[in-house]
């Protein structure tokens, strides 16, 4: 179980990590457009 849960925790971490640097992308392309 211990296990389990920490590697949801780190798949979850990283798919927020990975949203975030999605929003940035956008965003620093209309700031440029």
């Amino acid at each position: 179980m211990s296990y389990e849960s920490k590697h949801s925790g780190k798949a979850l971490f990283t798919n927020s990590c990975y949203t975030l640097l999605l929003l940035q992308l956008y965003y620093f392309s209309r700031m440029i457009l």
